[in-house]
């Protein structure tokens, strides 16, 4: 996806300018996923130019703050829809066994 890009690139040391959003170019993609910038200054704490624009001092604390916000959602979102998949593949296991049972009898 278009945010493992964006980590592979924050591998590279002290990045301070980056542009995936340029008038001259055009929007990258990556522009359209929901809260990009905010990943993008998680990802890259050098950073001091954003798609042209200057960051200011307390956006890279408030993007911290937002993407550890979201990535604690998404994990426990998860953990609910897994969880809640399981109960209904047991629940259907033990009914189609009970089913089984009742058409033997």
């Amino acid at each position: 996806s278009g945010f493992d890009n964006v980590v592979d690139i924050s591998k590279l040391a002290s990045i301070s300018d980056l542009a995936f959003s340029d008038p001259d170019w055009g929007e990258n993609p990556i522009c359209d996923l929901l809260n990009y910038q905010a990943f993008v200054l998680y990802h890259f704490p050098t950073l001091q130019i954003l798609d042209r624009m200057r960051i200011a001092d307390d956006e890279h604390s408030q993007a911290q703050v937002a993407f550890l916000r979201k990535q604690l959602y998404y994990n426990m979102r998860m953990k609910v829809c897994t969880r809640q998949a399981l109960d209904t593949y047991r629940l259907c296991t033990g009914w189609r066994q009970d089913h089984s049972t009742a058409v033997r009898l």
